[in-house]
């Protein structure tokens, strides 16, 4: 009786669910996980791989197995492969750079502390063809610093607001306060 039933109904009429629904928001709520079940049939299929081919590597499969023949269709020989261009920009996930020197961080640095309204990080990193969160990096320190020290454009009543909020930082920190 229960088969009939299921060869009946479609696949497509039953409702698709990847999450039980949570009775409280999933988002803003300190996961109070209580599901309401929904009634009849949900269509919730086990997670797998949607290429197997590609996922698994051609060295694990057996012999006889008939994705081995998916493979080969990817394979170049090596006549096909003289005729295609060399790529040289090519960097392996997780790769690390050592291109930067000491001597070229501390010019960057130098340039940085001298003049940096004219020595932005975009120019800095145009100029030694750096990428910027590298650049940033490197001169991190220095812009701390210029925050620090940057109370020109301030009236006296500010400038005393801003000295007294840091002295006040500083003693709370040496739990004086």
């Amino acid at each position: 009786m229960f088969r009939n039933f299921i060869r009946r109904s479609s696949s497509s009429s039953i409702p698709f669910e990847p999450v039980p629904i949570n009775k409280y928001n999933q988002v803003r709520s300190q996961f109070n996980f209580k599901p309401k079940k929904t009634q009849g049939l949900v269509y919730n299929p086990a997670s797998a791989i949607h290429k197997p081919s590609i996922k698994t590597p051609r060295a694990f499969l057996p012999t006889n197995d008939p994705r081995r023949q998916l493979n080969n269709e990817a394979e170049y020989t090596k006549e096909q492969l003289q005729h295609y261009p060399i790529i040289t920009a090519y960097k392996a996930q997780g790769e690390r750079d050592y291109s930067i020197t000491a001597e070229v961080a501390k010019k960057i640095y130098d340039l940085r502390k001298q003049d940096p309204q004219t020595w932005t990080v975009a120019k800095l990193s145009k100029e030694f063809d750096i990428d910027l969160q590298k650049v940033n990096v490197l001169t991190g320190i220095l812009d701390k610093k210029l925050k620090n020290n940057n109370l020109d454009g301030l009236n006296e009543r500010q400038v005393k607001k801003a000295t007294e909020k840091k002295k006040r930082v500083e003693m709370w920190l040496r739990n004086e306060f």
